[in-house]
């Protein structure tokens, strides 16, 4: 069974009606001819503050700056946690055998 990743709930629905006309959606992902749909939102990660990287940054100081971050480190936006484990979860389903990612070849989709 083939796991779809779009990034956006609308290219989730044009995919499944591509699979299959008469396709099942559920509130987080959609069954279409024996594959699964699910979707991201666009963003749904976000870069983590400067403190979350090193405490000394929770104040700002001159001498600190430019940051110094070799590794950006992402984490979930509030709106979209409950989607993020959603597809985790379907990643993670056994019955799983391919992942295609329908996101954008740019940064944000790679992301994704």
């Amino acid at each position: 069974m083939r796991l779809f990743i779009a990034e956006k709930p609308e290219l989730a629905r044009a995919i499944a009606s591509g699979i299959d006309n008469k396709y099942d959606k559920k509130s987080d992902h959609i069954v279409a001819g024996g594959d699964i749909i699910t979707w991201a939102f666009g963003h749904i990660l976000e870069l983590c503050e400067p403190e979350e990287y090193d405490e000394k940054y929770s104040k700002w100081n001159l001498a600190d700056l430019p940051f110094e971050i070799n590794d950006f480190k992402y984490k979930p936006k509030e709106k979209s946690k409950a989607q993020l484990r959603a597809i985790i979860k379907l990643i993670n389903d056994n019955q799983i055998t391919e992942i295609v990612n329908c996101g954008d070849y740019d940064e944000e989709g790679c992301n994704i």
